[in-house]
């Protein structure tokens, strides 16, 4: 008997930025904004524990952006291509 198995790609399309954005609190979109001004586009947002976590990405470089508008712009962190 023969099993196959089958991938399931849990990525889908990317969400609109607007949609992103409105998962954002306000700090977040203050820190968003501001990140923005060097190039840096919003690319997620993941709900964590200590509540929601914003990545940002500008080429290879990426940023965080924490509940309180906290910018950590080397996180342990690595994207899937």
């Amino acid at each position: 008997m023969s099993y196959s198995v089958t991938h399931i790609e849990r990525r889908q399309l990317p969400p609109k930025p607007m949609i992103l954005w409105d998962r954002l609190n306000l700090s977040q979109k203050f820190t968003a904004s501001q990140l923005g001004r060097f190039g840096y586009g919003l690319s997620f947002v993941r709900h964590i524990k200590s509540g929601s976590l914003a990545i940002m990405v500008v080429g290879d470089n990426i940023a965080t952006i924490n509940d309180d508008g906290d910018v950590d712009t080397a996180p342990s962190i690595s994207l899937r291509p």
